[in-house]
């Protein structure tokens, strides 16, 4: 196959085949101006590098092996020839509880070296009490840098990443501020992010973790912030330990076995500090306005949050009167779904209101570093490293890739090689295969009607994968028996 050659925009003769060992290179590039590539070219290439990472992976990682192994799958051919190997995006929570609940982080480092392309088996966990601890341990001994859930469900998902992912994953969100010639709401240049060092950085919850968007926030402070000039709710760290327990906790409390709970003294203390916390969020939130008003009022800022946090605070500032507080030029940027939160849809324009620029966004989710850009006509565009696939609800078949089609949203994030980025989700989309959005873009893209199917059924989503029926259970019967070894 020979290089695929276009001139497009401001990327002139732009070969799309060389990027396939220079991730970091494509990332970069204008998304906006590969967007305009003919779906055909863009798949080609998708094509080319999905088996790239099969043959870089399936040895590698062992649970990837064995999914193969069960499904028949031993070439990549089509685009298609992945479905199977998608694996639900429950498998990073697939641990058993009672191995953080017993605190046995030696074999819950075995659980995990088994979702890695990363040797793990020497990692010292001596004196570790924590998934804290544990973490930190993985990130100095380890290439990988681990981030972690929030564990709405009652369990955090733990999903091996190392530094160059966050660092794909930040220059994959500048781009969601990419705007096509005319359109009116996204007249910014991702470049010019990078251009505006040192900016500061708004972030209304907490500023340290291992959660993606504290490893995010880290990155962007160290390279187009500045650390100090980082404008937190809460200058402390985001505890797995506590988000874990809190979800045991809401598990146990709905079952009402709340008394079968076996909860270390640390861990007790941890917790109720945390529920100090939010008690003493007004007093917070209002500290954080003082400093906002004090030294940011009208200027130009990056913020970062999830939507049922930036929701709720901005509603904090309405109540105070507070309005356009940033530069329009700023770059807010807000998604993640409403985690269950009554939030209206017109958020968007509330939080512009009170912040004073567009809130722009994406869909994607805590597996995945690539984002699908949000346009000015409320479309989310894949770019071109991002695989997307549309599964049959019921048997988790793909469907056709053209045309609109509406199902289960499934994903191969191309740009990831440290860990197998293949995974089904619990959303109900509708993509448009054949890229006919008035902006310009001619990439596949989403309507914002995205849904979860535990939210229409009222209970709990049963995902059905492409071939084995079986072959998802399987491969964590075989993660978890590794981790009993």
């Amino acid at each position: 196959m020979g290089p695929l050659k276009y001139t497009i925009g401001n990327v002139s003769m732009l070969e799309l085949q060389e990027y396939r060992h220079n991730m970091e290179g494509l990332v970069d590039v204008h998304v906006r101006d590969l967007q305009t590539l003919p779906r055909e070219a863009v798949d080609e290439f998708r094509l080319t590098l999905m088996k790239d990472r099969f043959s870089l992976l399936k040895d590698r990682i062992s649970v990837l092996k064995k999914m193969a192994d069960v499904q028949g799958v031993s070439t990549i051919t089509s685009l298609d020839d992945a479905a199977p190997l998608l694996f639900q995006h429950t498998v990073y929570k697939s641990y058993p509880p009672s191995l953080i609940e017993r605190g046995n982080f030696k074999a819950l480092t075995k659980w995990l070296d088994q979702l890695s392309a990363h040797d793990l088996g020497n990692v010292d966990v001596d004196g570790v009490q924590g998934i804290d601890d544990w973490l930190l341990a993985l990130q100095q001994q380890t290439p990988v840098t681990a981030i972690h859930t929030t564990g709405t469900s009652g369990r955090i998902s733990i999903i091996p990443r190392t530094e160059r992912d966050t660092h794909l994953l930040c220059h994959s969100s500048y781009a969601k501020w990419e705007g096509m010639p005319g359109e009116r709401d996204c007249p910014l240049d991702a470049r010019a992010i990078r251009e505006s060092h040192p900016i500061p950085i708004v972030h209304p919850t907490y500023r340290y973790g291992f959660y993606a968007g504290n490893r995010a926030l880290d990155y962007n402070a160290k390279t187009i912030g500045d650390p100090s000039q980082v404008y937190a709710l809460y200058d402390e760290l985001l505890s797995p330990d506590v988000l874990a327990l809190t979800g045991r906790v809401a598990a146990a409390e709905a079952r009402g076995a709340l008394d079968e709970l076996e909860i270390p003294e640390h861990l007790i203390k941890r917790f109720t500090q945390n529920r100090q916390r939010a008690h003493d969020k007004p007093k917070d939130e209002a500290a954080l306005f003082d400093r906002i008003l004090e030294n940011l009022a009208g200027k130009r800022v990056l913020m970062t949050a999830v939507t049922p946090i930036l929701y709720p605070w901005a509603q904090t500032a309405v109540k105070r009167g507070y309005r356009n507080l940033f530069s329009p030029e700023s770059w807010l940027s807000s998604g993640g779904g409403k985690k269950g939160m009554a939030i209206p849809d017109d958020w968007r324009e509330v939080c512009a209101e009170v912040f004073g620029a567009e809130i722009t966004g994406g869909y994607g989710m805590s597996e995945l570093v690539a984002v699908n850009g949000r346009c000015s006509h409320g479309h989310y565009h894949a770019p071109p490293y991002l695989l997307t696939f549309i599964l049959d609800p019921e048997t988790g078949e793909p469907l056709p890739r053209r045309g609109t089609q509406t199902g289960r949203a499934a994903f191969y994030d191309l740009a990831v090689e440290s860990y197998w980025a293949g995974f089904v989700t619990g959303d109900r989309v509708t993509i448009h295969w054949d890229g006919d959005c008035p902006c310009g873009r001619k990439s596949e893209y989403f309507e914002d009607n995205i849904q979860r199917f535990s939210e229409l059924t009222g209970g709990e989503d049963k995902i059905s994968c492409a071939g084995a029926p079986d072959a998802q259970e399987k491969a964590i019967a075989f993660l978890n028996q590794m981790a009993d070894a």
